[in-house]
């Protein structure tokens, strides 16, 4: 059901192309079809710049394309493209097959069209710069690197470390996937290979967490001796996180 949902959703973000207004003025965005929200990525970063940048779903003469979360297919953006329509496109990672179940080289043929039809490419790193050359091709067309940013305002370090009987804490934070499990054990291992040296470390892991991966989390954590070593502490929102990065001493 999620494939025909998606593609539904999909041909409904694309009809928005008609929808355009072409011209000078003010900037009037369309996210393309990307939600805002507290948790994960895409969905922090466009609720993050929407407190900017306003969307207009109707009306819009730039298209802000995140590559994770982009629901306009090729034929809307040539579109968009011939009515004058500016295409910004925020690239951060490709498919590949360490993660991707399925035909990944389908999906980074889907996301090179939109990655070559945008006016200007916002790649969050070197390291997504040169895989997109690599698995989506060179590009013809101007680009950058714009790291993401931290609100210095928001994220603040706390008054004083607290004193602890716990030892070290580590952070580990995300959305994660069954996919993505060998974040979580990368993470296991080093905290059973410190500990087993004698050091006091522990593990925080916040963030929303797939049932498949917890379950393997909470197997592989008893196998090594640890489920007293770790804390879960579950989903939480952007409003949550500086707390929560303060009461770790490392990520």
């Amino acid at each position: 059901m999620k494939p025909l949902l998606r593609g539904a959703y999909r041909a409904a973000t694309g009809l928005r192309s008609l929808a355009a207004r072409p011209g000078g003025g003010a900037v009037r965005v369309f996210y393309g079809g990307a939600r805002p929200g507290d948790v994960g990525g895409p969905l922090v970063k466009v609720k993050r710049l929407a407190a900017h940048f306003p969307e207009h779903p109707w009306g819009f003469n730039l298209v802000y394309n995140l590559s994770g979360a982009s629901y306009l297919p090729a034929p809307a953006l040539a579109l968009l493209k011939r009515r004058g329509v500016a295409i910004v496109g925020n690239q951060n990672g490709v498919f590949y097959p360490a993660w991707r179940p399925g035909d990944w080289r389908a999906m980074n043929r889907e996301m090179a069209a939109a990655y070559h039809l945008a006016d200007h490419i916002l790649w969050q790193s070197e390291f997504c710069r040169v895989a997109a050359e690599r698995f989506l091709g060179p590009r013809d067309g101007p680009g950058e690197v714009l790291y993401n940013a931290v609100d210095t305002g928001h994220f603040t370090p706390a008054a004083a470390t607290p004193a602890s009987g716990d030892g070290f804490t580590f952070l580990l934070t995300g959305k994660i996937g069954g996919h993505l499990f060998y974040r979580i054990e990368a993470s296991l291992r080093g905290l059973a290979a410190a500990r087993a040296q004698g050091l006091q470390v522990r593990l925080t892991l916040a963030g929303w967490v797939s049932p498949e991966a917890l379950t393997r989390c909470r197997d592989l954590a008893g196998a090594l001796g640890l489920a007293e070593a770790i804390t879960l502490t579950g989903p939480y929102g952007q409003a949550d996180a500086p707390a929560l990065y303060r009461a770790a001493d490392a990520y």
